[in-house]
């Protein structure tokens, strides 16, 4: 007796056809998401940067005594990741202080890029290397024989630019800043098309 069933399916083309639409569409997509991780990586660690300064200033005003950010370099599994951490002036460690760590990939600016400028932020930042600090009034300072003034040597009120540069795989190369005021204020910026925005 001959049986009547049809055997249903997908023929060998038409799978073939869906996966080179997959693969098409796949080339496509990878672009446009390894460019999202890219910026949530700097927009992360942006934001990471400006609310340690933030921790540490208000730390600063409730404790009233100065402190400053420290940075450095720590590797685990294998991977080096740079840290932010909260000292007191003299670089020594304290007991339950905020701390962050960068993005993987995401360090600290160097190399030549075009910088914030001083118009743009209202205030001329204090120059690459000098350490940030937060006096006891909240305010930003540099540490001057032990002491957190509010006044440079050249008679100008603090202010800082930290500047966080990632590395994309092509070689590219993402800067992002966050600035602090000579009265505290603090905000994130991002660098595209050869404009500094906030």
């Amino acid at each position: 007796m001959a049986s009547n069933k049809r055997w249903t399916g997908f023929s060998l083309v038409e799978l073939l056809i869906v996966m080179a639409v997959l693969m098409v569409f796949g080339a496509m997509v990878t672009p446009i998401i390894r460019t999202a991780v890219d910026e949530y990586k700097m927009r992360s660690s942006t934001v990471d940067v400006n609310s340690l300064l933030q921790r540490a200033r208000m730390r600063s005003l409730r404790d009233n005594r100065a402190y400053t950010i420290a940075t450095g370099q720590v590797t685990a599994g294998g991977a080096s990741f740079t840290r932010l951490t909260m000292t007191d002036v003299a670089g020594n460690a304290i007991a339950r202080t905020p701390s962050i760590q960068l993005q993987r990939g995401v360090q600290p600016a160097a190399g030549n890029f075009a910088q914030i400028s001083n118009a743009a932020l209202g205030f001329t930042p204090q120059a690459a290397g000098v350490a940030m600090s937060f006096n006891g009034r909240g305010t930003p300072c540099v540490v001057r024989n032990g002491v957190c003034g509010s006044w440079d040597a050249a008679g100008q009120e603090v202010g800082f630019v930290y500047y966080l540069q990632y590395t994309l795989a092509n070689g590219a190369v993402r800067i992002a800043a966050v600035s602090v005021s000579p009265s505290g204020r603090m905000r994130d910026w991002k660098y595209s098309g050869g404009t500094w925005s906030y």
